[in-house]
């Protein structure tokens, strides 16, 4: 289904609370380059690879690890800039 509505000619920014390795992103990302040769813009708002130690309630860590609704709605709105 994703895979299936994904316009490649646009800008895709995935938001994951998951690290890099092994993502939905990741998954999309190699089917896509299998189907299609042109560069496709992608962005990611992730957790980063490495391993956290906190703990908390889900906004809290939303929050640590800068996937709070306001954190993303700025990297967003940069990441448009671009």
């Amino acid at each position: 289904f994703v895979i299936q509505n994904i316009d490649i000619k646009s800008r895709i920014i995935f938001i994951e609370e998951n690290i890099e390795v092994g993502s939905l992103r990741d998954t999309i990302l190699n089917i896509l380059n299998k189907a299609h040769d042109k560069k496709i813009k992608i962005d990611s708002i992730m957790i980063d690879n490495k391993i956290n130690k906190k703990i908390g309630d889900q906004n809290y860590l939303r929050k640590l690890n800068r996937l709070s609704e306001e954190a993303m709605e700025k990297e967003i709105l940069e990441l448009l800039k671009t």
